[in-house]
């Protein structure tokens, strides 16, 4: 599936897309969680590694091992991002 193709499903259905966030964002810090605790180098070396690799316009990743201990089930879906200005 390709960026447009992607987008078109899932923006159209606003409360769908919400969902697939919020399950996206709690899988991938219980994927983090796991690896940090198995083993912290390895950790560090993946996030600077997605860092690198992760672009969206409109948004700089900067120190992202903040947000690596925010429980997505427990916000309300406002996640801390640095946008461009």
């Amino acid at each position: 599936m390709n960026n447009d193709d992607f987008e078109k499903e899932y923006t159209e259905d606003e409360e769908h897309a919400s969902r697939l966030v919020r399950a996206y964002l709690t899988f991938t810090s219980r994927f983090s969680e796991y690896i940090r605790e198995v083993d912290e180098s390895l950790w560090n070396k993946a996030i600077d590694y997605a860092k690198d690799y992760t672009t969206v316009d409109g948004v700089v990743l900067t120190d992202v091992r903040h947000l690596m201990d925010i429980d997505p089930e427990e916000t309300d879906g406002e996640f801390p991002f640095d946008e461009e200005s």
